[in-house]
């Protein structure tokens, strides 16, 4: 999503469903959605562990 105020490209991820975080932020939205697509991937494949 882009910051209203900063205009930068966000990535934000929830591991628990509840509580959500921005972890990025870029100039390009493409670079942005690079990012989100690295952790979508990562997290299917199970690097990411939550309690």
């Amino acid at each position: 999503m882009q910051h209203p105020v900063t205009l930068r490209w966000q990535t934000w991820i929830s591991f628990t469903g509840h509580d959500i975080q921005c972890v990025t932020a870029h100039n390009q939205r493409e670079d942005a959605g690079r990012v989100a697509k690295q952790m979508a991937d990562a997290w299917s494949e199970g690097k990411y562990k939550t309690g």
